[in-house]
């Protein structure tokens, strides 16, 4: 198929750069971009490629090289 969208997510700092896949929750491609500097993680509108929401984690002194996965935690639920 023919790339719709993609973007620069930065160096990742660490010896084995990054092995996170992304995943795809409703209407968007949710991004782990941890690392041993400074981390986030992201998610991108899937259509688009906007920023839906970003979340800065700081600089690590380890990385989580992992994919994320989703935890229905039951928040806002009575």
């Amino acid at each position: 198929g023919k790339p719709l969208w993609s973007h620069d997510l930065g160096s990742f700092p660490g010896p084995w750069g990054t092995g996170a896949s992304p995943i795809l929750v409703d209407e968007m491609v949710i991004q782990n971009c941890d690392a041993a500097g400074d981390s986030f993680l992201t998610a991108f509108d899937k259509r688009s490629g906007k920023i839906v929401w970003r979340t800065d984690r700081g600089s690590r002194p380890r990385g989580g090289w992992n994919t994320p996965f989703l935890i229905d935690a039951g928040l806002g639920e009575n």
